[in-house]
């Protein structure tokens, strides 16, 4: 396989990340479905309590999936040489930066470059056919741009409140109206911000975990497309493919576009059809020099540089 040894390894880190927000979301869930246990029957201070330290927790939850989302963004956008190596930088301040660049600068051949949605113009296809797809795309770029928008205004609106639940102690809960408990409840996170302390006060209902529950699924959507496009793109250089649609399905052009769709990808390598095999040459562990009762023990190397590794392809082999 002609892939430079840099970008199996992007190629590898694009899968694993793939993988991790599978586990993350996953916690998220199981937090979504025990507030919904909660807000079901909660009656008393103690009841409101434990509601509000799981808002904070999702918003917590949902703040290092799209800190991840953006720093991707931000590294594919850029075009960063070796993405599996700069990954481990993992500074906020970037994503504070790309989340103000997606609110207020985001240009539509962005979305086009980091999506990977190819120039239709230059394709083989028929006019027709054309027209058609170019029209989807446009779509299908307004869909990911809205997407894109609100996750990074998400990231700005509550970063305060999750650098606060991450890092101190100045969280108050557990105020609501006694007379009424309908009415919505609130918590109060209290930080520093330029010298001064400044206090957060953060409403919470019922409407707010349905928005939450609705970020989880835009971020997922997002941050697969990017993963899975970029894959694709990286096992097949310089060669013409069409990302996956969300927004065809009803319409009456479906099976046309789809058939226009399965005849441009026909020659393509899909990350699903790619079989991986890895292997640590070594054991760093047996070989670990210092002393330590402790079971967490750094290793003063990165494992990615120490692998024999096969990404195989039958349908590669025979192009």
């Amino acid at each position: 396989m002609n892939i430079p040894k840099y970008k199996q390894l992007d190629y590898l880190y694009l899968m694993n990340s793939k993988t991790n927000l599978e586990g993350k979301l996953f916690l998220l869930e199981q937090i979504l479905n025990k507030s919904d246990e909660i807000l079901e029957s909660k009656k008393d201070n103690y009841d409101v309590r434990k509601i509000h330290f799981l808002q904070l927790d999702i918003i917590a939850k949902l703040c290092f999936v799209i800190e991840d989302f953006l720093y991707l963004h931000y590294l594919i956008r850029k075009d960063t040489k070796k993405i599996y190596k700069k990954i481990v930088h993992n500074r906020t301040k970037w994503a504070n930066n790309e989340a103000n660049y997606i609110k207020n600068n985001l240009k539509i051949t962005d979305i086009k470059k980091i999506y990977c949605y190819p120039e239709i113009s230059k394709t083989k296809l028929k006019e027709l056919e054309k027209r058609l797809l170019k029209k989807v795309i446009k779509s299908e770029i307004y869909f990911h741009r809205a997407n894109l928008k609100e996750i990074a205004s998400f990231w700005s609106k509550h970063r305060e409140i999750y650098n606060i639940f991450k890092h101190g102690c100045s969280i108050v809960t557990g105020m609501f109206d006694t007379g009424d408990l309908n009415k919505p409840s609130h918590f109060y996170a209290r930080g520093r911000k330029s010298n001064r302390i400044k206090t957060y006060m953060v409403e919470c209902s019922d409407r707010l975990f349905n928005d939450y529950d609705n970020i989880r699924i835009k971020i997922h959507a997002e941050y697969n497309s990017i993963a899975f496009n970029n894959e694709t793109r990286i096992l097949n250089k310089e060669k013409t493919f069409i990302p996956d649609f969300f927004l065809i399905k009803g319409l009456a052009e479906e099976e046309k576009i789809m058939g226009i769709v399965r005849e441009v990808n026909k020659k393509i390598v899909a990350p699903s059809e790619i079989k991986i095999s890895l292997e640590i040459k070594e054991n760093s562990l047996k070989k670990f020099k210092g002393n330590s009762d402790f079971y967490i023990i750094p290793i003063n190397k990165d494992i990615m540089f120490s692998y024999k590794g096969k990404v195989e392809s039958k349908r590669i082999k025979k192009g």
